[in-house]
């Protein structure tokens, strides 16, 4: 995909997201999702709680520190963007391990 179609169907996304032609009855609708959609929205809630668990973890050792005299928020600010893709990194490699070691 070249740069232009990829710029038409992000201002296409956008249009869409701003076009606000839905009532009640399809924000009320119950219809079964396919399990693909499920299995997406699934993986994006539990990226956005395992995020929402470092932060909360995170914050605590910042307030530790604070109690100290012993913070620096860009330091902070900067380990927790920058540790936590390393520490997924090293989560699903270790995953993927195990699961290599059940199949053998």
């Amino acid at each position: 995909m070249n740069f232009s179609e990829m710029k038409d169907q992000a201002i296409n996304g956008v249009k869409w997201y701003f076009n606000r032609n839905w009532n009640r009855d399809d924000v009320m609708n119950m219809d079964e999702i396919s399990d693909e959609l499920h299995s997406t929205l699934e993986m994006i809630h539990s990226v956005l709680i395992l995020f929402m668990g470092y932060l909360v973890i995170y914050s605590q050792e910042i307030l530790y520190d604070a109690n100290f005299g012993d913070i620096d928020f860009v330091n902070c600010t900067f380990t927790v963007f920058f540790h936590f893709p390393g520490i997924m990194i090293h989560a699903t490699r270790l995953y993927l391990q195990g699961e290599q070691q059940e199949q053998n």
